[in-house]
């Protein structure tokens, strides 16, 4: 299930492949996992969030567990339960780069700009291949003001992960606020 999910075509396939895991063993968290993770791709997030919580009550010790948890709250803003399924996770593995980066976003969307960004830093720190990390980092600048910064971490994470369309919002949001009326207009929302 895991690997059809890089082919946008077979996500069908996915799905069914991932419920069959669990028909097969309805006591791994695993398969609930990949269940979870497709349904993300999916962009069915309350399926996806029902299926990780179970993932989580069958094995609550596995980090990226967690960063799924968090990313899948993070898709439907609710930032406060992100930040704290990112923590939990970080909590299990400190050197998570997920969780870390996902941690940073929930700060920053919480408003937490210098815990945002210190964490961002760290997360790059630990993985500096990770483009998650980068594009975190970018957010993170971004809230802060340091738009010549971000657009270098965007960049960044855009040559890791040439598809990341969070990097590429991300991107595109560091190079509208070079214009000193969208500059207005991003830090009124």
């Amino acid at each position: 299930a895991l690997c059809l999910l890089e082919n946008r075509d077979s996500w069908h396939d996915a799905t069914r492949e991932a419920e069959h895991a669990i028909h097969l063993e309805p006591d791994s968290g695993f398969a609930h996992y990949a269940r979870a993770s497709v349904l993300v791709k999916r962009n069915q997030f309350e399926e996806a969030s029902s299926s990780i919580q179970e993932a989580l009550r069958l094995d609550p010790d596995q980090s990226h567990y967690h960063a799924l948890h968090a990313s899948i709250l993070a898709q439907q803003s609710q930032w406060p339960a992100a930040l704290d399924a990112a923590s939990r996770g970080l909590s299990l593995d400190p050197e998570d780069t997920s969780c870390a980066s996902l941690r940073a976003l929930a700060l920053e969307r919480l408003g937490r700009k210098g815990d945002a960004l210190q964490q961002a830093d760290a997360a790059v720190s630990r993985n500096p291949d990770s483009g998650q990390a980068h594009a975190m980092r970018g957010w993170a600048l971004l809230q802060k003001g340091d738009y010549q910064a971000a657009q270098i971490s965007f960049r960044e994470a855009l040559r890791l992960e040439p598809t990341d369309e969070f990097a590429r919002q991300g991107m595109i949001q560091a190079l509208n606020s070079n214009n000193f009326l969208f500059r207005i207009v991003f830090k009124f929302y």
